[in-house]
């Protein structure tokens, strides 16, 4: 993601906030709303400043590479105008109606080397990459509206999910060909030191760990009626959508979770790939508490300060760390923590407290903005597969979702798992 990506995401964040406490009732608007609506006014300004010069400097950039780059940025700028022409939409539409692919989103499947006959689509044309494993052993149907009229419909609303958190805590996720991906690190490696006149300093055994990952299938399907299709407007497209944002959710909550035997997560044990864990705290955590947890993720190598460090958090750690105030200024532990982090946030997807304490996942993003310390790589294509057949009989049909990916903590030091006693 570019600096100007960056800085746009948390100004639509701003704005979405200070929208939020202009909607709030007069008596719901407390001293400590109205600090937060001065210090979110302040940065607001300060980030438009900077995303303006980011966009001139990432533009000169540009600019730069297209006249040293040759054939090679020629290519570049044709995709992202292939890519820019592609629709989402069509690519469901086309699946919806079982035709194959035309124009723009042919054009796309082919560079990628994807089939054309409508049911892959390349993950060019989708917004984040997701994935998600969904297994329905008995198929359950997903039913039209009661009230199915289509005069005045309007389109279908899609569910909310958890809000995703791998990308905010520096995961890369990098796309791959057919093939096993690898991403070799250096364990161990050499020293320096001084050495005398004609002295010698031998080379030290190192160590390079390989990180070879296959393929794993992530898959969700979901099951309607052929008369249900016919009395919705948009209800076939509408589930293909949804199929696909359940599989960016399962995706989310397996990385960032316990996982499972198929792929662990990162709060899986260590032995089985999680990060390192520690005994469970015995004191109810408090504002120095809060405070210290946070800067555990401070090693003078990863992250030298907090504002290198990305915490993500539970919902019920959050609800509890927005009631810790400080008698000296009326702060809360969320709002301190908001300042000092680079990035903080509650996820739905990071597993209850078990025994009032809930885990949380801290990341030291200082080192080239995470640069590799986690991969989930993502095998080219969603693949969606439309069943007519096997419930024919029963006039039902079936779209399956399915999607390749994996998961591997490259460099577990770059992260730390933070534990809360919440009462």
């Amino acid at each position: 993601m570019t600096q100007s990506q960056k800085l746009t995401v948390r100004a639509s964040e701003i704005r979405t906030r200070l929208n939020e406490i202009a909607g709030l009732a007069a008596d719901a608007v407390t001293d400590e709303v109205r600090a937060e609506t001065d210090r979110l006014t302040t940065e607001y300004g300060t980030v438009e400043t900077q995303l303006r010069a980011a966009i001139v400097a990432e533009d000169e950039e540009r600019r730069e590479a297209e006249t040293r780059g040759g054939d090679v940025d020629a290519e570049t700028r044709a995709l992202r105008a292939l890519q820019e022409r592609t629709s989402l939409g069509r690519y469901l539409a086309g699946f919806a109606d079982g035709e194959a692919l035309t124009g723009a989103e042919k054009e796309l499947a082919e560079t990628r080397g994807l089939s054309t006959a409508g049911n892959v689509i390349p993950w060019d044309a989708l917004l984040p990459p997701s994935g998600a494993p969904v297994e329905l052993r008995a198929d359950a149907v997903t039913p039209a509206p009661a009230s199915g009229n289509p005069v005045g419909q309007s389109e279908i609303v899609q569910r909310v999910f958890a809000r995703a958190a791998v990308g905010r805590l520096g995961v890369a996720m990098p796309s791959v060909p057919v093939g096993t991906a690898s991403y070799p690190v250096i364990g161990t490696g050499q020293t320096a030191q001084f050495v005398a006149k004609d002295g010698a300093k031998d080379a030290a055994a190192g160590s390079i760990t390989p990180n070879v990952l296959e393929p794993v299938r992530l898959q969700a399907r979901v099951q309607f009626r052929i008369e249900d299709a016919m009395i919705t407007r948009g209800l076939d497209p509408a589930l293909g959508e949804d199929l696909r944002r359940s599989l960016g959710d399962g995706l989310d909550a397996q990385v960032i979770g316990e996982g499972d035997a198929n792929v662990r997560g990162m709060l899986a044990t260590a032995a089985n790939g999680g990060l390192a864990d520690y005994a469970n705290p015995t004191s109810t955590v408090n504002f120095a508490r809060a405070a210290a947890q946070a800067a555990r993720g401070v090693d003078g190598k990863f992250a030298g300060s907090e504002s290198e460090c990305a915490w993500v958090i539970g919902t019920a750690t959050y609800a509890k760390l927005a009631e810790l105030i400080q008698a000296n200024d009326s702060t809360s532990a969320t709002e301190r923590l908001r300042r000092i982090l680079r990035d903080f946030m509650a996820s739905a997807n990071i597993p209850d407290a078990a025994s009032n304490v809930q885990s949380g996942i801290l990341a030291k993003l200082g080192a080239g903005d995470g640069a590799m310390n986690a991969v989930v790589p993502v095998w080219e294509g969603l693949k969606l597969i439309r069943d007519e057949v096997t419930g024919a009989a029963s006039g039902l049909v079936a779209i399956t979702a399915v999607a390749l990916y994996n998961f591997r903590l490259v460099r577990p030091a770059a992260f730390v798992r933070t534990k809360l006693k919440l009462a």
